[in-house]
Parts: C-alpha cells; sequence; structure tokens
C-alpha cells in the first residue's frame, strides 16, 4: 500500500468537512400556487367540490368560571353559567372537555398549583353531577402560570377555570 494514500484520505477529509453547503435544504417542500390552481380547476371541472378549511365553530361555547381569592367554591353565577354549558354538553356527546384550572400569583407555586386543581375538579364534579360522564372530563391545572394580573381586576381574571372542548 502507498504510504501517501492516508494521507490523501485526511486531506479530502478536511477539505470535504470545512466546505459550506450549496444548497439550502427544506423539510417541507411547498406547493407551488400553480399547482394548486390546476387542482382546483380539474375539481370544478368534475361535479365534485373542493374542499375548503372548516371554519365551523364548536357547538358548544364553553366560558371560563371564575372564583372568588383563595376559594374553588362555585358561586350563583358559575353555577347559572354551568348549568347552561352542561345542556350544551349533554346535547352534543362528542365533544369532550379539558378543565384548565387556575391561580392569581398571590401564595407559593405549590399552594397554586393545587388551587387551580381544587378549582377544575369543583367544575368537573359540577358537570358529573349534571350527567356529563366522567370519561369525556379531564382535569389539568396550570397553578400561577397564566397569572398576569398586577391589580386586583386583572388578578380576579387569573382565579379562572377554562374549558376547552375538543372532538374525540
Amino acid at each position: 500500500m502507498d504510504p501517501r494514500i492516508p494521507s490523501f484520505c485526511i486531506a479530502g477529509l478536511l477539505v470535504a468537512c470545512g466546505s459550506r453547503p450549496t444548497a439550502i435544504e427544506t423539510t417541507t417542500p411547498e406547493r407551488p400556487a400553480a399547482a394548486a390552481d390546476a387542482t382546483r380547476a380539474a375539481a370544478a371541472r368534475s361535479s365534485a367540490p373542493v374542499a375548503e378549511p372548516s371554519t365551523a365553530t364548536p357547538p358548544c361555547s364553553l366560558d371560563p368560571v371564575y372564583f372568588e381569592y383563595d376559594s374553588n367554591l362555585l358561586d350563583r353565577r358559575a353555577r347559572d353559567a354551568l348549568a347552561s354549558d352542561a345542556s350544551c354538553l349533554r346535547a352534543h356527546p362528542e365533544l369532550r372537555v379539558t378543565l384548565v384550572g387556575g391561580a392569581d400569583e398571590r401564595g407559593t407555586e405549590e399552594y397554586n398549583f393545587a388551587l387551580g386543581d381544587r378549582r377544575a375538579r369543583s367544575v368537573y364534579s359540577y358537570f358529573t353531577d349534571s350527567g356529563i360522564g366522567s370519561e369525556r372530563l379531564r382535569v389539568h391545572t396550570v397553578g400561577e402560570e397564566w397569572a398576569s394580573g398586577e391589580t386586583e381586576e386583572a388578578m380576579a381574571r387569573d382565579r379562572r377555570v377554562e374549558p376547552r372542548t375538543s372532538a374525540p
């Protein structure tokens, strides 16, 4: 074997490693607008309609439930809102709900995490007592993670449970 071959190999590797790529790779190829227009035109010539993105609103619009300072008790206003939400959820058994509980920034992080959980579980109990199956409900807490209030009014908005619906 020629003793110069390893030297050439090492030199070749150094040159190859030090060079810059000549093209930028993309991980998601883009579809040209002309191709999309051609697809729509072909669909228009056939009897099949082109499927447009769905902008339908969800069947149940569930509003956040607000709580008093350091409390997980549902007041009359919260129960009235939840009664309407439960009625809509009973009418739409395909919907699943994640109950996300939060707190304002007063108190320790651990305490607020537990308080957000207790608040979400209060709403969970209301829904299950109203005939919503527990398999459709999920409890999640963010504690003070979303807290942004510096005034009492802003902190009152942080003390909430947000019901988030999704299809199965």
